[in-house]
């Protein structure tokens, strides 16, 4: 590892909320622990070139089972959010001690006298039947049920999977595919342009990757050859709407 290669990991580290103790480094990367003191000579050395206060990094809290118990109680009086993601995020110490101490975050949850069942996401295990089912439900409940509508969900997913497509999984359910197609008049190139106008009025992002919504990029390259050509007829600089995304 080089030097920018190991001021870039600490930081990365600082930046998930990671310990950037001696012990936590040498515990979680040995590589980058070996590399930190090669390069640098010393610890602290090592945490001021990143631009942090060594005695900051060693003020860390030194876990137990019975200290994570309480930590994971404590935040649950609180009302903090304690799904397992949350917890790597906000507490990213405390989900590396249970994760030491316990078999899972669920057990570490049940230890604290927490229902796991609140704070785990359980996704049902699909089968053609609840595929059926659940479509048929979000029929009587008067949800969308073309596929752009439902967008990449866990039944979506799961009925192109066991039925091919959605389409297939639609007909198996009862219902004819093209009730529920969407169909969008075709753009022409005086609408493109006033609808490319209006986003760079309202800040909405422009860049290929991140406009909304994605089926315009499509037309824009039929009737222009390109998105940034699509962009330059509107009086936009393309140059310039990647810019402010690279600085966003």
């Amino acid at each position: 590892m080089s030097k920018a290669d190991v001021l870039k990991a600490f930081l990365a580290r600082e930046a998930r909320g990671l310990p950037l103790n001696h012990a936590a480094v040498l515990r979680d990367d040995r590589r980058l622990h070996a590399a930190a003191l090669r390069i640098f000579g010393q610890w602290d050395h090592a945490m001021q070139a990143c631009g942090i206060t060594p005695s900051r990094v060693r003020c860390h809290r030194r876990w137990s089972r019975q200290r994570v118990i309480e930590r994971i109680a404590e935040l649950a009086s609180l009302g903090r959010p304690l799904n397992v993601r949350a917890i790597q995020v906000s507490e990213a110490t405390l989900a590396s001690a249970a994760d030491r101490y316990f078999d899972s975050w669920a057990d570490a949850l049940a230890a604290a006298g927490v229902d796991p069942s609140l704070w785990m996401l359980r996704v049902p295990t699909w089968t053609p039947q609840r595929v059926v089912q659940a479509i048929q439900r979000l029929q009587r409940d008067g949800t969308r049920l073309n596929h752009a509508a439902l967008a990449r969900n866990s039944l979506s997913q799961a009925a192109v999977k066991i039925f091919g497509s959605w389409d297939a999984a639609l007909r198996e359910a009862g219902i004819d595919p093209e009730t529920v197609r969407v169909y969008r008049k075709p753009w022409t190139a005086e609408e493109l342009i006033a609808e490319l106008r209006r986003k760079h009025e309202c800040d909405e992002p422009l860049n290929a990757r991140d406009v909304r919504p994605n089926h315009i990029r499509r037309p824009a390259c039929r009737l222009f050859g390109s998105w940034d050509a699509a962009l330059a007829a509107a009086g936009l600089d393309p140059a310039t709407i990647r810019g402010n995304t690279r600085r966003g």
